[in-house]
């Protein structure tokens, strides 16, 4: 129920509703002259934590963008260089396949030797190349070129030849960011893709009765595998196999009961072998040696068996050199194929990886735009709205101000006149 009214009354009533009309018309010109409808966080919290959030992820995406954008050229680079190796391989197996045939003479073969030499050059050229100063080939590693040539002069026609090739890269994959929770290989290393051949390492030691002395963990191609103290030769070689790896591992034991641990690879490629937190387990198993980046670390005293694309084309100019006809039509042509054939894989998967690639980025900026949006709505001004309301106020304004004149009270001062 209203109380008593009083002229003081109204006049503050009058007053209090003006001020709250001009407030209204005071705020809705800000929205108009600013664009913005939320200026401050107090006028809107729940908007503007909104606002930031969207702001937040669109950076997000930005960032992420950049990132796949430039992997992206990178990838386009690679597949240019596997092509190349392609190319240089599809050349080394005509050559193969000519000096394999009997009409040619030794001469004939020697010319294609030096052919084979600077096709191994090439190869080896294209395994260094780099993106933005980094080795493209050479893992994780960003010291050094990953392939160095060693040389010998042949004493037949005094001319230096490629008589090995040596990887001092690592054998560690990068792995790149293209979204939240969202990651991809982006690029492997030579170890993966320059083998011909499996890689088997054959411990050369005795460990019959072997047991883990301590509580320690091993690294295979960058998974980790926990042994524990006590644990023999049989589960060693047992939680290795139960992981998805590229490697298994067997336990060779002869008639005299020495026990040899055996790691081989079930594609052509060098696994990557780490002792890690302080642990010897493949030391002991004489499987690696310390202090040794992999893949550089197998022992010395292992037995190591594996052949590189580089091998296979040395072996195939020493046998052009030796006018070894029957090696040449028979290994030797099998061996390129499968070096060819694991070129054209990895070269396969990164056509695959660019294509996540440029699918990733097309999401990508898709969500931009539905974030952009959204924080747009949130905090920008609905100008039509706006201006619907700052004409009403305005209308509601003149109207009390004139009502007010009007009712107001008369006071003594109208009398006087």
């Amino acid at each position: 129920m209203l109380g008593r009214v009083t002229p003081g009354y109204m006049q503050n009533d009058f007053l209090y509703n003006i001020k709250n009309q001009a407030e209204t018309m005071q705020k809705k010109q800000t929205e108009l002259s600013s664009g913005l409808k939320v200026n401050l966080p107090s006028d809107d919290p729940a908007n503007m934590i909104n606002y930031m959030k969207w702001e937040s992820g669109k950076q997000d995406i930005a960032k992420f963008n950049n990132i796949i954008g430039s992997y992206k050229n990178k990838m386009n680079i690679v597949d240019g260089h596997l092509g190349s190796m392609g190319d240089s391989l599809h050349r080394a197996r005509e050559l193969v396949v000519q000096a394999a045939n009997g009409t040619y003479t030794k001469e004939d073969r020697v010319a294609m030797s030096t052919e084979i030499d600077q096709i191994i050059r090439q190869l080896v050229a294209d395994a260094n190349s780099e993106y933005k100063g980094n080795p493209l080939f050479g893992g994780t590693s960003t010291r050094t070129q990953p392939y160095r040539i060693t040389e010998n002069v042949d004493p037949s026609s005094n001319t230096p030849l490629v008589s090995t090739v040596t990887y001092f890269g690592n054998a560690q994959e990068r792995v790149m960011d293209i979204g939240k929770n969202d990651r991809i290989t982006s690029a492997l290393p030579g170890t993966s893709i320059f083998e011909t051949t499996t890689t088997t390492i054959n411990g050369n030691r005795d460990v019959s009765g072997y047991v883990a002395s301590q509580d320690s963990r091993i690294l295979i191609e960058g998974v980790e595998i926990p042994i524990l103290t006590g644990d023999n030769l049989e589960t060693i070689a047992q939680k290795i196999n139960n992981t998805e790896l590229s490697v298994k591992a067997t336990i060779e034991t002869n008639g005299d009961g020495i026990s040899n641990f055996r790691l081989t690879s079930i594609s052509a490629r060098q696994p990557w072998l780490q002792d890690i937190s302080g642990g010897t387990v493949l030391q002991d198993l004489g499987i690696i040696d310390a202090g040794t980046e992999g893949p550089r670390n197998y022992s010395t005293e292992a037995l190591v068996q594996k052949e590189s694309i580089f091998d296979t084309l040395i072996n195939v100019k020493d046998q052009l050199l030796e006018d070894d006809v029957l090696a040449l039509g028979g290994a030797s042509l099998g061996q390129i194929d499968q070096s060819f054939s694991n070129v054209l894989r990895y070269r396969t998967y990164t056509g695959a990886v660019t294509e996540r690639l440029e699918k990733t980025y097309a999401r990508n900026e898709t969500e931009a735009l539905y974030l952009a949006d959204s924080a747009a709505n949130a905090i920008n001004t609905d100008f039509t709205k706006s201006v619907t309301e700052l004409k009403m106020a305005e209308f509601a304004h003149q109207t009390a101000l004139n009502i007010g004149g009007r009712i107001m009270p008369t006071t003594l001062m109208d009398f006087l006149r």
